[in-house]
Formats: C-alpha cells, structure tokens, sequence
C-alpha cells in the first residue's frame, strides 16, 4: 500500500502528447501509479512539456521502464 502523504515526482517530459499517453500506459500497465500534467500554453500548443509524474517510491523502476521505451 503506497503512504498518502508520498511524494509526486516528475520523472520524464514530452513536447508530443502520444507519448506521454504512451509513457503512462506502459506504467500502468507494470502497476505504477502515474499522472499527466500538461504544461503546454493553450494558445500556443508549441509551447510547454507534458509531464509524467510517479510517486516517490516508484521512480527506480518507472525510470527503468522509460529507458528501454527509447522514446
């Protein structure tokens, strides 16, 4: 059981947004909790990253995961 009070750390960023949505399938799908924050400009799309953000405790293997993505 992951603790509540853990820490959201951002481990990767994408200007593209199937890659984020990419990113994050493959986490779940090895059950790391993960969130999207999408930092672009809404007026100028080219501006700004998404972000993938997993917990504190999960940044080891979500990192190892996102590595051998070679995205």
């Amino acid at each position: 059981m992951k603790i509540m009070s853990e820490q959201w750390i951002k481990i990767a960023a994408f200007k593209e947004d199937y890659k984020a949505e990419m990113v994050k399938s493959f986490l779940e799908e090895e059950e790391i909790l993960c969130k999207i924050l999408n930092k672009k400009d809404a007026a100028y799309v080219m501006i700004g990253e998404i972000e993938i953000l997993v917990l504190q405790s999960d940044i080891i293997r979500a990192t190892q995961i996102i590595q051998n993505l070679a995205l």
